[in-house]
């Protein structure tokens, strides 16, 4: 709902406070969902004191949410943390000198637009919906500026996280920097962030709730029964994994908890006999895409719901009740599994055993004409999900021409990448490596720690999927991974450099002939390290690559040929 504020009474006000930690408000009516708060934390305030909680509840204010908020009584004013706003709505926060707009990330729409007042930015609880804000372009607000400038004194002692004029007045005197009044900043979006330990996650509605359903589906597949510990037998732990899904725009989808048993403890032969390895080869997505376009095929994208759950377990595997899901009655039981969990060695094997297992019973074969019959008949053994046509998948990014064409690209991989490596505004370059130049293995000094290295030459690989001409760049620094040094990284920089400059490009695949086309070249011996040669080939299906590779041989011949000189 759009909505601005006009006047309202105090107890109805709350201040956007991007000092404040959590929601907090005075009035117990302000609030719903309320229940008693029992942890015993106080809010320290700005003189030191500590207030104390008495309830915790939720709220909907001017049509925005607010998952979380306490009731603090001893509280002067009902304070809105802006954190924990966009936390929850999924939104940004602009101030400027006169207004405070809130707009949503995903469709760029205005949620609300308000006045400030005083040096504050009251937003009221509720809004009239005769008062309407009149709709403006996304772009008028493109950039997010916080205004530093002068306020009633009276006001300072009711703002939360601050101290006395006098304290500050002190400070202004001992400092020795300069003070510029109306200074504006930029500043970053705040990312979601993802808990790694159970006991942050259980402090946060979103993820708690993540749990809840991760718990119910498990519970709904009948995935363990407890049992008395047995004696003799390897139990297994358990860790909750958390991840914000997010949307091709880089929005936030859902918020995911994924129970994921530690089965790195498990031995072979004894906890599980075979496994699998459910890697997708990039040459088969390369060839479908390609004889979706020539033929003109609607490109259609399935999901099972916690595929790894359907599988049937063989082997007798126990578990350690989930943190924050014990069975009250039986604290000391432990969870033996009947289907396959994540993590488990033979969990993808036991889902793969699964699924084909359907197919044929289904009659499944190659038909556009069948694919809802077939999401039918597999939605009755299993919880299936069609997510409409494919545009998002393994980091890919589809997008479809009015003529049939497909372009594939990884332009949100690559800039994640660039981010993670801190080269988001670096200068471009026009080749991914210098053009015949050779690097020694032990050339440079060694890194401390090549972590990072190694973290992003991997990354580097998979954009390979869409990006041939980075293949033998790639390949190259690939062979330093085991002692890298600060040469080997100026090498790394120098493709994401590349890539800085070549953001959007990608593989298109067109109508067109189906013929398979091969070449291949080596530069013999040309490697300067193992005097190896570097092969390469690539593979055209009609007029488009579907397969490459640039790779060093793998042995040498170390026979010398000998010249016997006859004399005549």
């Amino acid at each position: 709902m759009n909505a601005q504020a006009t006047s309202f009474s105090a107890d109805d006000l709350w201040i956007a406070d991007s000092g404040a930690s959590h929601h907090m408000t005075n009035t117990l009516s302000n609030m719903t969902n309320i229940a008693p708060y029992t942890s015993g934390d106080t809010i320290k305030i700005g003189n030191g004191e500590g207030l104390s909680i008495s309830h915790i509840g939720t709220a909907s204010l001017s049509g925005l949410h607010l998952n979380t908020i306490y009731h603090v009584p001893q509280l002067a004013t009902n304070l809105l943390s802006v954190y924990q706003l966009c936390k929850d709505n999924n939104c940004w926060v602009i101030f400027d000198a006169s207004n405070v707009y809130v707009q949503d990330k995903a469709t760029k729409t205005l949620l609300f637009q308000g006045k400030s007042h005083k040096g504050l930015y009251p937003i009221p609880q509720s809004i009239s919906p005769s008062i309407a804000i009149p709709k403006q372009p996304s772009s008028v607000i493109s950039k997010q500026a916080f205004l530093g400038q002068q306020v009633h004194s009276t006001l300072w002692h009711q703002r939360f996280g601050h101290v006395s004029n006098d304290i500050l007045h002190h400070m202004l005197k001992q400092s020795q920097l300069s003070v510029h009044p109306d200074a504006t900043t930029l500043t970053d979006i705040t990312e979601a962030e993802e808990p790694r330990f159970f006991k942050e996650a259980n402090s946060e509605p979103e993820w708690q709730q993540a749990m809840v359903e991760e718990i119910e589906a498990l519970t709904v597949q009948g995935t363990w029964i407890f049992v008395p510990r047995p004696s003799g037998k390897n139990v297994v732990g358990c860790k909750w994994i958390y991840k914000v899904k997010r949307n091709a725009d880089g929005s936030i989808a859902r918020h995911k908890a994924r129970l994921v048993a530690q089965g790195f403890s498990q031995e072979p032969g004894i906890d599980f006999e075979e496994t699998f390895s459910p890697v997708v080869l990039h040459t088969t997505v390369r060839i479908i895409l390609s004889l979706a376009a020539s033929n003109k095929w609607p490109l259609r994208q399935l999901d099972v719901k916690n595929a790894f759950l359907h599988g049937e377990l063989q082997e007798e595997v126990y578990m350690r009740q989930p943190l924050g899901f014990e069975d009250v009655e039986h604290p000391d039981f432990v969870c033996r599994l009947q289907k396959s969990l994540y993590g488990l060695k033979q969990a993808p094997r036991a889902w793969n055993a699964k699924f084909t297992g359907y197919l044929p019973a289904l009659g499944f074969c190659s038909s556009p004409s069948l694919i809802q019959l077939v999401i039918d008949d597999l939605s009755t053994v299993l919880d299936m999900k069609d997510m409409g046509t494919l545009t998002y998948f393994l980091g890919l990014q589809i997008t479809y021409g009015s003529n049939g064409d497909l372009f594939v690209h990884q332009t949100k991989y690559c800039k994640d990448l660039l981010k993670r490596a801190g080269m988001e505004a670096c200068k471009p370059s026009v080749t991914p490596c210098k053009p015949h130049s050779s690097v020694l293995r032990n050339e440079g000094s060694l890194l401390t720690d090549p972590t990072q290295f190694r973290s992003i030459v991997g990354a580097l690989q998979y954009l390979t999927f869409t990006r041939p001409d980075i293949a033998f760049a790639v390949n190259s620094v690939c062979q330093f991974m085991q002692a890298p040094t600060d040469v080997h990284v100026g090498l790394v920089k120098r493709i994401l450099r590349y890539l800085h400059g070549t953001l959007e490009y990608g593989l298109t695949f067109t109508t067109g002939s189906t013929s398979l086309t091969g070449y291949c070249d080596a530069d013999w011996a040309g490697d300067p390290n193992s005097h190896r040669s570097t092969t390469g080939y690539v593979v055209f299906l009609g007029n488009y690559p579907v397969s490459w590779s640039s790779r060093k041989q793998s042995s040498v011949s170390l026979e010398v040929p000998l010249k016997q000189n006859t004399v005549h």
